[in-house]
């Protein structure tokens, strides 16, 4: 009875749906979705080598979590002290989360690397069927029409798409 409150309006969280088939997907997308993603992998591929890696189990003082940090220095939310590495407290809690998720089994760590240089990374948590991205940098080094950060989100809902264990990707 002390603190002011309000009703609001439910929040709605856009969520895909990977029951189904990545061609099944792919059918029902619009040419012009299609047309970026093939475009955005032709201009990687013409760039160097890409290689997309997932991480389950994570030490935080692996080199898997050095890369997430790397990437996440040279991003762009960097210059606004919102990356996971200069945030305050963020790194720290990424480490207690990361030591936690991998323990139990929910964490995905995505890095997707051009010539073997982290470039890109989705940090994820699935439990029960759902895959939570709770963070996704990409390097602002890297210029904006490879989009690096395009191409793993699209190679990450590919993939989920082919597991029997996930059905949703919030």
């Amino acid at each position: 009875g002390r603190y002011r409150w309000q009703t609001i309006r439910p929040l709605r969280s856009p969520y895909l749906s990977t029951a189904g088939t990545w061609e099944e997907f792919w059918k029902g997308t619009s040419q012009r979705f299609k047309k970026t993603v093939r475009n955005v992998r032709n201009r990687l591929d013409k760039t160097g080598t890409v290689s997309i890696e997932e991480h389950r189990a994570v030490a935080p003082d692996s080199p898997a979590f050095a890369d997430l940090l790397a990437v996440s220095e040279r991003s762009w939310k960097a210059r606004r002290a919102l990356a996971i590495a200069n945030m305050p407290g963020m790194a720290q809690f990424f480490r207690e989360l990361t030591s936690h998720a991998s323990a139990r089994g929910w964490l995905r760590l995505w890095i997707m690397r051009l010539d073997g240089l982290p470039v890109a990374t989705e940090y994820q948590l699935e439990a029960d069927g759902r895959v939570h991205a709770l963070r996704a940098d990409f390097d602002a080094a890297v210029p904006s029409d490879l989009s690096p950060g395009t191409h793993l989100a699209a190679e990450i809902v590919r993939e989920l798409f082919g597991r029997e264990s996930v059905y949703e990707y919030d």
